[in-house]
């Protein structure tokens, strides 16, 4: 008896030659997308990037989330919403209003 095809199915369980290779060259062209960005930045505005990300973390901390190396690691950013960056700039500005007092 052959096997019923079923045209809802998306995967099979079998991964291709081509779905493996397109992983690899994915894997391989996101670590360069963070080198590939910083190489024509000037030093200074690396610099503020890191310190502005640091920020974040910091922020991310208070609210019990704790990630580091954010600046050199792509991947936390793709669970960044909306939301979690309008907090993080209502917190700086009540962070600024302390600080000035």
């Amino acid at each position: 008896m052959s096997q019923e095809r079923n045209d809802l199915t998306i995967y099979s369980g079998e991964q291709t030659s081509l779905a493996r290779a397109a992983q690899v060259a994915y894997s391989i062209a996101q670590a360069q997308t963070l080198e590939d960005y910083r190489a024509d930045k000037a030093d200074t505005t690396l610099a503020r990037q890191r310190d502005d990300i640091a920020l974040f973390e910091s922020y991310l901390a208070e609210a019990g989330v704790h990630v580091a190396g954010m600046a050199d690691d792509l991947s936390p950013w793709a669970e960044i919403s909306q939301g979690l960056i309008s907090g993080f700039l209502r917190w700086q500005l009540r962070k600024a209003i302390a600080w000035a007092v």
